[in-house]
């Protein structure tokens, strides 16, 4: 009996593509991140930190400390086998800079925030095939991508009385700061 679960099928005595293993690994990971964010959620669709992701401040310099953590996003899938659920994970405490957001007149407040992004992690010689020569030659290919989220600091207007910024589409603000 089969689960159900959207997947990719192979075929008795079909030559696999790169493109069907990646699709598959896509529909895979599909399921994990849509059945977590579900038991994480329950009935609401609550996105936002998980976990970590703490901002911390040390007296006397202008330097935030963002906390290794984990958040989820709603968006758009980059293609039909992606979950619309957008994994941004932090895997080491990163600094962020506010010295340039300091006006000499008048106090503002500043928001971290963190944006979903992906990177290459590592890439390894592979021999690929030419279909036009009939050989491999070796070539860097990617092996590994994985999270690797933007934080940004943003700074509202500086005023005698300041308020907060405003809202983005598409960010997690993590902390407001008093400059």
């Amino acid at each position: 009996m089969s689960s159900n679960i959207r997947r990719l099928q192979a075929n008795t005595r079909e030559r696999i593509l790169s493109t069907d293993w990646n699709n598959a690994t896509a529909l895979h990971h599909r399921a994990l991140i849509e059945a977590g964010a579900a038991l994480l959620q329950g009935d609401a669709s609550i996105y936002g930190v998980v976990r970590g992701l703490t901002v911390s401040t040390t007296g006397g310099i202008l330097l935030v400390r963002v906390a290794a953590g984990l958040a989820l996003r709603s968006g758009t899938a980059p293609t039909t086998y992606d979950s619309n659920t957008q994994w941004i994970e932090l895997r080491s405490a990163t600094d962020v800079d506010l010295t340039a957001l300091v006006d000499g007149a008048n106090p503002r407040w500043v928001v971290i925030e963190i944006a979903e992004a992906s990177a290459v992690e590592i890439s390894e010689a592979r021999d690929i095939f030419d279909p036009v020569t009939g050989t491999f030659s070796t070539s860097s290919v990617t092996k590994v991508t994985g999270s690797s989220p933007t934080l940004t600091a943003r700074a509202g207007t500086a005023a005698a009385t300041p308020v907060f910024p405003s809202g983005t589409a598409g960010v997690i603000p993590l902390a407001y700061v008093y400059l």
